[in-house]
């Protein structure tokens, strides 16, 4: 009779999870459908919502993240890059996500050695970040954090 227990509970477990999976990307498509839309507050929403719902999902989190730059909720938005990161240690998309956030911050350096990460983890990259990357060095001059980046070679 317990075993029988333990393999119902188990099974009921199982659905619930798959259910809340279920429901985190209905979350996020009405996210993504917000985005097309315009409509930010919504799609941050929707994007909390699905990690209310799956905690760990990638997805979700790296979506919120976007949305958080582009409403210039900076320090919330690197926080869920490092989340990223912290799982998925080579996740291009995050670290140059956390640059951009960096950059609307003015704290070039730290942009400057987020996107060269970046390229490290995906060198297919490259080409859309170079520029970003001369953007900053031309300001080397200007900004003291990015001249201690360059001459330290990062």
């Amino acid at each position: 009779m317990t075993v029988r227990f333990l393999v119902v509970v188990g099974s009921l477990l199982a659905a619930a999870m798959q259910v809340a999976a279920g429901d985190a990307l209905t979350a996020i498509d009405r996210g993504e459908q917000a985005l097309r839309a315009g409509q930010l507050e919504a799609a941050e929403a929707a994007f909390q919502e699905a990690l209310t719902l799956e905690p760990e999902s990638v997805n979700a989190r790296l979506r919120l993240a976007g949305v958080q730059v582009a409403r210039m909720e900076d320090a919330a938005a690197i926080e869920n890059f490092q989340k990223v990161i912290g799982v998925q240690p080579q996740n291009a998309r995050a670290f140059i996500g956390m640059g951009l956030a960096f950059l609307h911050q003015g704290r070039y350096g730290l942009a400057r050695a987020a996107l060269q990460e970046a390229v490290a983890a995906d060198a297919s990259r490259q080409g859309e970040i170079a520029p970003l990357l001369a953007w900053i060095d031309a300001r080397a001059d200007v900004y003291s954090d990015v001249a201690a980046s360059t001459a330290a070679g990062r």
